[in-house]
């Protein structure tokens, strides 16, 4: 178990401070692909640092110079995971690891990013990414999470499929001018979509207002890039490949 815990403010006791958290549960189970090899599905050991960064940076090479370079660089993985609430979920097959998926905790808000699930180009097709993402899900729901998003690329419909078959609400649609005010290049992004979904989960539609901060992001970048954009807008940008 990995313990995430931090201290909130009482909006509508001043005087209480209440400590909230997510606890993120082992994972360790054996998987069968469609290619009749199981699998074990756990989170990262130190020796998965490099082939867990080959696959980031051969599957998915346009991570390299965005917010998401780190995953690329094996040298950066202590500091993902001890320094920026971050889980990585590994397919082991006898020491190969040929697909991995993140997931991005916020204990302060009690919610989760899904981001990053990417299978080698040669083991595509086994279903390791479908078997990810539904790993990824069991333990984000088991670790106390109240809210989950995830994002993928407009054209990429596997993975829009999958977040369907979970129940995710369709929000909307990431442009391309955003993306390439984000990291500054538009020859690659402006003409990007970014599909965007969310979902609540557990206890989230009875929460109090005040620990409703699950939400606040989102709600701040509806105030303020809504009234540009006519439409709801996330800030990051992770994304799917290869499933």
């Amino acid at each position: 178990m990995n313990y995430f815990g931090t201290r909130i403010f009482r909006l509508d006791n001043p005087g209480r401070i209440d400590e909230i958290g997510l606890v993120f549960p082992t994972v360790d189970i054996s998987r069968t692909g469609r290619d009749g090899v199981e699998y074990i599905i756990r989170e990262i050991h130190e020796e998965d640092y490099v082939g867990v960064s080959e696959v980031y940076a051969n599957a998915f090479p346009e991570l390299r110079n965005t917010s998401y370079d780190g995953f690329t660089r094996a040298e950066c993985y202590p500091d993902i995971l001890q320094n920026r609430n971050t889980r990585i979920l590994v397919a082991d097959r006898s020491g190969i690891i040929p697909a991995t998926s993140t997931i991005i905790l916020n204990p302060q808000n009690m919610s989760a990013e899904l981001a990053l699930v990417v299978v080698s180009p040669e083991y595509q097709g086994t279903g390791l990414g479908s078997i990810l993402f539904d790993e990824s899900m069991t333990a984000i729901e088991n670790a106390g999470t109240e809210y989950v998003c995830a994002f993928c690329e407009t054209f990429d419909t596997k993975t829009q499929r999958l977040c369907e078959k979970h129940e995710f609400r369709r929000v909307g649609v990431m442009q391309g001018p955003i993306l390439a005010s984000l990291f500054g290049d538009p020859s690659r992004y402006y003409r990007a979509q970014t599909v965007y979904y969310e979902k609540l989960l557990g206890s989230a539609d009875r929460l109090l207002q005040s620990q409703t901060a699950v939400l606040g992001p989102f709600y701040y970048l509806k105030k303020t890039l809504g009234r540009m954009l006519g439409n709801f807008q996330p800030t990051s940008y992770p994304r799917f490949w290869g499933i």
